[in-house]
């Protein structure tokens, strides 16, 4: 869950955007992205980080977030003429969202990627992190 905090061991009058991410915790400072792993720190500059952001479909299976765009529909069982297949008596249809995806990669062990319900969020927030090592 995004939210605001400061690393540990690092002392500042302000709060940081915190993305955690696993079982790592990456701080967006000002001048540099801090990644915490228990207690290992390490510091990446924004230069060295490469930002990709693209657009994905996925069937979800659960209810889809409610701020997700729907693009389609699909059945959980589908034939080969993409109805449903009634040998199953449990196919029912499931929505096909775009998300937006965010690839956050290093030279220097930096692989993650985050996925939004939200397109043009993901979108925005690629580019502003892709203007923050400009």
């Amino acid at each position: 869950m995004l939210g605001r905090d400061k690393p540990p061991l690092v002392k500042s009058n302000v709060d940081f955007l915190k993305l955690p991410l696993g079982k790592e915790t990456f701080y967006l400072t000002p001048d540099a992205i801090v990644v915490t792993a228990g207690k290992t720190v390490a510091r990446f500059g924004y230069e060295d980080v490469e930002f990709m952001f693209r657009s994905a479909r996925f069937i979800e299976e659960e209810t889809p977030p409610a701020d997700a765009t729907v693009v389609d529909l699909t059945w959980r069982y589908v034939n080969r003429k993409g109805g449903p297949d009634r040998r199953f008596n449990n196919t029912r249809e499931l929505p096909i969202c775009l998300y937006g995806e965010i690839d956050l990669r290093s030279s220097n062990g930096v692989n993650q990627r985050i996925q939004c319900s939200r397109v043009e969020a993901a979108e925005r927030f690629v580019a502003s992190l892709a203007a923050m090592s400009a």
